[in-house]
């Protein structure tokens, strides 16, 4: 989201000032767009891999814990045997936040930080994880969605400036674009699913991750159309829009961190993406839709919080949550 933050940041200023803030900050953005496709798409797919759900925020969406279940750590595999998670759940001092019900589960959640010791322990090198652990490596849709984004940003960025990127950059870009553009195409409803790094295979569960070619803006007028649809319909926007799991996800968790309540940056993205492939009637909704939510959840406690029920506005996990705060703020100035 860096070249997304210095977009929105240059629009703020005069013409020489942006031009400015661009030259003094384009070369770490490619520095820092280099480096990911350098050490995380070693193959040249377009897509680059993340060695932790950390990595892309949502730790207990659908497809990161299926893909955690054959990385788990002991204490995890004996209380799968034993049938119960209590001595683990009294032992979380995370829980002093938000209860339980508002966390990953135990299970998701020592796994996480053992899969993180794991690639810790590695240097952090995606060839030593992958070869020397099972800790689950994923080309995941949200991320790369986001950095398709990101690299049109960084283009107009240097046109704007006239500043040349190099050619290696400019391929491997030209690249992801492709790639997203034609995983979306090959979709029959404009979904994209992750990728495991290991198999190649895609990982079919359900989430808020899957709808966000939109956001990429690397899809045809029908496409985004089907994803309209999707991101409108029950499952997704039971009362206030758009849940993180689908209400007829077997993952789904009403009040459980990413797999059922509503996070703000998502909405965002989407009424980004919205506005992009010019669904303006989706992306008023999308912004309208989401400051009711955070009204009516202030109605319930009097902050704001890191997610939102988008059944009943209850809200979740963390009180004074910045980043809803500032996309609310951002949202009401439109």
């Amino acid at each position: 989201m860096v070249a997304e933050a210095m977009i929105k940041v240059g629009e703020k200023l005069t013409d020489l000032d942006r031009h400015q803030f661009y030259e003094r900050n384009i070369e770490k953005l490619i520095a820092y767009h280099t480096w990911m496709y350098r050490e995380r798409d070693p193959e040249n797919t377009g897509l680059v891999a993340l060695i932790h759900a950390w990595e892309c925020g949502t730790e207990d969406a659908p497809h990161w814990a299926e893909a955690m279940k054959i990385a788990a750590p002991e204490n995890v595999v004996r209380a799968r045997e034993s049938g119960s998670f209590a001595e683990l759940d009294a032992a979380r001092v995370d829980l002093k936040h938000a209860p339980l019900e508002q966390r990953p589960s135990s299970e998701d959640f020592y796994t996480l930080y053992h899969t993180f010791e794991l690639t810790k322990q590695r240097d952090f090198a995606l060839h030593r994880i992958k070869d020397e652990t099972n800790a689950p490596l994923i080309r995941d849709i949200l991320f790369n969605a986001i950095l398709c984004r990101a690299n049109a940003h960084l283009q107009a960025i240097a046109d704007e400036i006239d500043y040349e990127l190099p050619v290696d950059l400019r391929e491997k870009m030209a690249r992801t674009e492709r790639v997203i553009g034609d995983m979306a195409t090959a979709s029959g409803d404009g979904q994209m699913y992750s990728v495991d790094y290991r198999s190649g295979e895609y990982l079919y569960e359900s989430g808020v991750s899957n709808l966000m070619a939109l956001y990429a803006a690397k899809i045809s007028r029908e496409k985004a159309a089907q994803l309209e649809k999707i991101i409108t319909s029950p499952e997704y926007w039971p009362k206030y829009g758009v849940a993180t799991t689908p209400t007829n996800s077997p993952y789904y968790s009403e009040r459980r961190f990413w797999q059922g309540p509503i996070w703000i940056n998502m909405n965002w993205l989407l009424r980004e993406g919205a506005r992009l492939n010019g669904l303006d009637a989706l992306a008023e909704r999308l912004r309208m839709t989401t400051i009711e939510l955070i009204a009516d959840g202030r109605k319930q406690d009097d902050s704001i919080f890191e997610n939102y029920s988008a059944k009943s506005a209850a809200p979740g996990g963390t009180r004074d949550f910045s980043w809803s705060s500032a996309l609310l703020i951002d949202l009401v100035n439109e």
